[in-house]
């Protein structure tokens, strides 16, 4: 007897994260560097907006993450609580 199971690879895997952690922060944005695979985020982007989640994209520097600009945009996100 054979069992399949479903599995998540890349964007879905990616979107379920964002669900996850919007479920659990109650809140409506995500954060995703545009480090990651364009067709991954162009995933995200897809499910977020049918889930009303704001998707909001790092950019890099010199092929990393911009750190500063995501600690501004933390900040930010603090400040409106």
């Amino acid at each position: 007897m054979y069992l399949m199971l479903p599995y998540m690879m890349g964007g879905t895997a990616i979107a379920e994260a964002a669900f996850m952690a919007s479920n659990i922060t109650r809140r409506n944005k995500v954060v995703i560097s545009k480090t990651v695979n364009p067709e991954y985020r162009k995933v995200l982007k897809t499910y977020a907006h049918l889930q009303q989640i704001e998707v909001v994209e790092i950019d890099d520097k010199e092929g990393v993450t911009d750190l500063d600009q995501l600690k501004k945009i933390m900040l930010i996100t603090k400040l409106q609580q």
